[in-house]
């Protein structure tokens, strides 16, 4: 299916909406994510009116390296440009910039080519039409998304979020409850080893509820600090300290639970890890 110009067979294209529709055949696709969405028309999907416009879309299927679910921004710059930049997708840190421009159009579906995102890489393409008063869309990005991508979209601003990112040390990112931080061996009564770990807001929204829990069977082994602030402003950033003493020889574990509102890593588990010697 990668590179398949969808646009091209509208009858195939038509018959994929209507079983959208048929509930007995909805396993055999990804089933679409429902938004409390405003009505949205055709007028809404022309070229002239996604120019200078930002469409939200809901990821309801996908490959890597993105997320299988999640969202992402596609702002359509106007002419002469027509730039193209894709936002906040899940799993990526990059943003992408490309090019867009209106291909075809057939029973209120419109279709848009994107110019590569990736040197090399073939042209994608981009179907918006609306399905049951709400706007739906189809992707085919050959490399970038894999094959295709389906779900819903919002015209208008991207809504605004918040979201952590925390690192250790700082300019070293940390992931939501993969790997383990060492604090390296020490004695038992010792002075112990302090970490300083750095969380800022990286998003478009106030972080709020900054609270840090500690767990594990070995959490008495590590001292944690409170952060500097409860609450970030997008771009803003607060530290705070782990001090590792061991209270037991051998191997040492626990886990830090970073609480806060943002959507998909709350809380943000940090384990540690050290080692006690006599």
């Amino acid at each position: 299916m990668a590179g398949f110009r969808i646009a091209l067979q509208p009858e195939w294209h038509r018959k994929i909406r209507d079983m959208f529709k048929t509930p007995s055949l909805l396993s055999a696709f990804a089933v679409f994510t429902s938004l409390p969405l405003s009505a949205i028309t055709e007028a809404d999907l022309a070229p002239e009116a996604l120019a200078g416009k930002t469409l939200t879309f809901t990821i309801a299927t996908g490959a890597a390296p993105f997320a299988t679910t999640g969202s992402w921004t596609g702002a359509f710059g106007a002419a002469p440009g027509n730039s193209f930049k894709m936002t906040n997708v899940s799993g990526n840190t990059v943003n992408n910039t490309g090019t867009w421009s209106y291909n075809s159009t057939f029973a209120g579906m419109y279709e848009y080519t994107l110019k590569p995102f990736i040197a090399g890489q073939p042209d994608g393409y981009l179907t918006l039409w609306i399905s049951e008063g709400a706007g739906r869309y189809e992707v085919y990005l050959d490399g970038l998304f894999g094959n295709s991508q389906t779900g819903g979209f919002t015209i208008g601003s991207a809504p605004k979020s918040p979201e952590i990112r925390v690192q250790q040390p700082v300019g070293s990112d940390l992931s939501d409850n993969s790997g383990r931080k060492g604090f390296g061996t020490t004695k038992i009564g010792g002075k112990g080893n302090t970490r300083t770990f750095t969380i800022t807001n990286t998003g478009t929204a106030k972080l709020t509820g900054l609270k840090i829990t500690k767990t594990g069977a070995n959490q008495g082994d590590f001292k944690v600090g409170e952060p500097g602030a409860a609450s970030l402003a997008p771009g803003a950033s607060t530290t705070f300290r782990v001090t590792f003493k061991a209270l037991g020889e051998g191997p040492r574990k626990a886990t830090i639970r970073i609480a806060s509102n943002d959507a998909d890593e709350n809380p943000f588990d940090i384990k540690l890890g050290g080692e006690g010697a006599k």
